[in-house]
């Protein structure tokens, strides 16, 4: 039995300028969140504001046709590594974008708090693992502050490279981290040319899920789906069992648990004449919680598809249109909470990948943020079709966390 496996995230930031001296040391450890204590209301803003944060993103990714996938935990995490080094303007924008509205210091602690729940219990049938990680060329110097920011808010392992005199082996020391961290399944997050200049810096996040449906599709059929440009024979898989369902005259509505119950996909397929377009068009946060809150267990039987998706994203058009501008500015961007140097994100991209299939589900996503100087069922069960073109959401239940959201126009489509 295939095992199911979710990664998300290399958040790539070199600041490359004028040269100081020192780094951080070499330290081993994962991601390893420590848990502290936040109030409630905090960390519901936190995840709120996720939520919010990949919706808007979704909303402009969405233009390109085709199948799409990419993951908000990781884009998140890693604008919220960099919104540490960030100061002034810069950081009012980032918070902003990121629909983080707390003051500075429950911030904090609720990102913290919220980051360390998605640990799982011992105990559950998922694994989740973060890591962080901290690569600094030898002539960097961090802001104190920044470093223990990293170290205790993100549990960030850190250590130094040569990036002037031997680039292929600090790139082989961090794509070694990354091979490591999300077993082998992200084996680079960058190459040489990212590192053109001395003193520079790399921050990387990777977040592992391992999981299995709490019910695996015990049948394959030969079936049709309904895309827009009309019938596509596919082969749908199907099982017999209870599932909470949501339906009426222009949405079905499909939760699919993973073993342990701690995470979860959510299908959404749009049924009316306006499609998955209009769907997209209407879909707010508080739309997708009402959506979320209308499901209800019914016995059905379960008929979906088998798909692979892969994504490759620049998002700095993206961010820079939901009104984060200044980070790009070599003139006006302010991380000076990170290094005395002055620096300016130069690109922002993500690469996701997720594959459905009997057993579970199989996802990985690597964003890089690259700095530079300057209703209850009776009697038999009824199916339940999954045959358009729908969105889906790979959630952590506990928190309500989506850590990979996409959609499915063409199930028989495969990545290049």
């Amino acid at each position: 039995m295939h095992r199911a496996s979710l990664m998300c995230g290399a958040l790539l930031a070199v600041a490359a300028v004028s040269p100081a001296v020192g780094g951080p040391d070499a330290s081993d450890g994962g991601f390893d969140v420590l848990p502290v204590r936040a109030p409630a209301a905090d960390t519901k803003a936190v995840v709120r504001g996720n939520t919010a944060f990949a919706l808007d993103v979704y909303d402009r990714l969405r233009a390109e046709p085709g199948n799409l996938i990419f993951s908000p935990i990781s884009l998140t995490t890693a604008l919220a590594t960099a919104t540490e080094g960030a100061a002034g303007a810069t950081r009012r924008e980032m918070a902003k974008v990121l629909h983080l509205r707390l003051p500075r210091r429950r911030l904090r602690r609720a990102f913290q708090s919220t980051l360390a729940k998605l640990a799982p219990d011992p105990d559950g049938g998922v694994q989740i693992d973060l890591a962080n990680g901290v690569f600094a060329d030898v002539t960097t110097r961090f802001r104190p502050g920044f470093r223990r920011a990293l170290e205790r808010r993100f549990g960030a392992h850190a250590e130094s490279a040569d990036f002037e005199s031997d680039p292929r082996g600090a790139v082989r020391g961090i794509n070694s981290w990354a091979f490591e961290k999300t077993r082998g399944l992200i084996p680079e997050i960058l190459r040489v040319d990212d590192l053109r200049l001395p003193g520079g810096f790399v921050l990387t996040n990777a977040a592992y899920f391992q999981g299995e449906w709490a019910r695996p599709f015990d049948e394959i059929e030969d079936g049709v789906f309904w895309s827009a440009d009309g019938a596509i024979a596919v082969p749908l898989m199907s099982n017999t069992g209870e599932y909470s369902v949501a339906e009426s005259e222009d949405l079905l509505t499909v939760e699919i648990p993973y073993r342990g119950d701690e995470a979860s996909m959510v299908v959404l397929m749009p049924k009316g004449t306006a499609g998955l377009n209009g769907f997209e068009d209407a879909l707010t946060p508080d739309a997708l919680a009402d959506a979320l809150a209308a499901l209800q267990t019914e016995h059905i039987v379960l008929h979906f598809p088998s798909f692979e998706i892969e994504s490759r994203i620049g998002l700095q058009e993206t961010l820079e249109a939901l009104g984060m501008k200044r980070a790009f500015d070599r003139k006006k961007a302010n991380f000076s909470r990170a290094t005395k140097t002055r620096t300016a994100i130069t690109s922002i991209g993500q690469t996701a990948t997720i594959r459905v299939d009997q057993e579970g589900t199989v996802a990985a996503a690597v964003t890089s943020v690259s700095f530079v100087g300057a209703g209850q069922s009776f009697g038999g069960p009824r199916d339940v079709r999954i045959d358009r073109p729908f969105l889906l959401l790979v959630r952590h239940r506990r928190t309500d966390t989506i850590l990979f959201m996409g959609r499915v126009e063409d199930p028989s489509a495969r990545p290049d």
